[in-house]
């Protein structure tokens, strides 16, 4: 028979010792690692085995330490297995497990709240997502067949009959078996085994993980680059395409793209949604390529069936770009570059603030310029001319929000870049 000294206070004491020098690790190990998750709670693990470890001693003077430690233990174990087993959907489980754990930190406190009545509540919370992880450690560990997986998988059974064994002996006086001090030390072999296995006490191999980490990232940063830049390319093979196909037009995708920039500049999108609201710009004619020269170049009016052809460039330019997932993004700028404000554009007939910010922007961007050049069948209008247009016009085909910022900022002044040359911003 174990004595209860040594049970109580000793024991304790050592397995909470070992697991202080595996949580110190653990955080030494930050600096050295790109995926930092799985060390942090291997470090909340270590503490709250520590913890638990003193189960039976604290037990009998509070029933709240043994369960606060539980929901602690349960919430480190849990999503570490939630993590390793890379799931889809972990991030949902963790975010469920873990506000099911702070749900249950205060329920204790409640008023009336007894041992018997928070088990109940703490089994049906906690115990079905342990049963849960557990199989899927298991289903993991049968797939790839690694032996960590089915360590923890074995101490996962574990911990679950020891949790219920706690529960149980107290509720119902049982003799005492010390099934913290048990699970503890199981732990302990545990994370000693994930201490050697991910070579904690190597330092030089934790200088070379992070060169090889460090040297994984550079070359990934590299091909995005080459990726942006082939998209780039791509890009102005296309715009070329435009010009080509309609002389009158050239280099208006570029003044486009140049007002657009400033106004998004001016409404504080991000630098992600800046480099495809330059993409959109300058690609939102591209559906012109499939319309005929004959009604892209005439000099006259166009009648209601060609401007009926014309009217269909947003929707052929979407489809032009549909099968390029890198392009999803400017697929709406696009699409409703040619809705109006009050719902008398097209292609969808869309109004407000339902037509896209980077389309509205666009909009405004796209008639100033049609205006102030020149094309088949006019001259090009005068600057105070094409604003008193728009002035007009705003809240029925334009923004007027967009109106406001396009004139009061004075975006229509700005210097355009050479037409034969362009420049995007790649480090967005």
């Amino acid at each position: 028979m174990i004595s209860e000294p040594f049970c109580g206070l000793i024991f304790p004491t050592i397995i909470s010792t070992v697991c202080a020098i595996i949580a110190i690790l653990s955080l030494m190990r930050l600096r050295t690692i790109k995926n930092k998750h799985e060390n942090i709670v291997v470090f909340c693990l270590c503490v709250s085995v520590g913890l638990w470890s003193f189960n039976d001693h604290f037990y009998r003077l509070s029933w709240i330490y043994g369960k606060a430690v539980a929901v602690f233990l349960f919430a480190s174990t849990l999503t570490y297995a939630y993590l390793v087993g890379n799931f889809r959907y972990r991030k949902a489980y963790i975010a469920v497990l873990l506000v099911s754990c702070l749900s249950l930190m205060p329920v204790m406190f409640l008023p009336g709240m007894t041992l018997q009545k928070f088990s109940i509540v703490f089994s049906i919370v906690l115990y079905s997502q342990a049963i849960f992880a557990n199989i899927l450690l298991y289903l993991y560990y049968k797939k790839h067949k690694t032996a960590l997986h089915l360590l923890f998988s074995v101490f996962g059974s574990f911990m679950i009959a020891a949790g219920f064994c706690d529960t149980m002996k107290i509720m119902n006086h049982w003799p005492i078996v010390h099934t913290s001090l048990f699970g503890s030390t199981a732990f302990i072999f545990t994370a000693g085994y994930i201490v050697i296995e991910r070579g904690y006490l190597n330092t030089k191999g934790w200088a070379d993980y992070a060169l090889e980490l460090r040297h994984k990232e550079t070359l990934l940063n590299e091909k995005y680059l080459l990726l942006k830049k082939s998209n780039f390319n791509t890009i102005i093979i296309l715009t070329q395409t435009i010009e080509a196909k309609d002389p009158y037009t050239r280099g208006h995708c570029l003044r486009v793209r140049d007002f657009s920039k400033m106004m998004g500049e001016a409404f504080g999108l991000d630098s992600e949604r800046l480099l495809f609201l330059e993409y959109g710009a300058i690609l939102h004619d591209i559906g012109k390529i499939l319309i005929p020269g004959r009604i892209l170049n005439k000099n006259g009016k166009l009648t209601d069936d060609e401007f009926a052809v014309i009217k269909n460039h947003p929707e052929i330019g979407v489809n032009i770009l549909a099968n390029v997932d890198y392009f999803s993004p400017i697929i709406p700028m696009i699409r409703h570059h040619h809705e109006w404000y009050n719902g008398g554009g097209y292609p969808d007939r869309l109004s407000g603030e339902a037509i896209p910010l980077e389309a509205r922007i666009m909009a405004v961007a796209d008639t100033y310029d049609a205006m102030t050049s020149d094309r088949p069948y006019r001259k090009a209008m005068s600057r105070d001319r094409a604003l008193e247009i728009i002035r007009e016009v705003a809240g029925v085909q334009l923004d007027p929000e967009v109106v406001r910022v396009f004139i009061n900022e004075k975006i229509y002044t700005i210097h355009h870049s050479s037409s034969e040359k362009l420049m995007l911003n790649f480090n967005a």
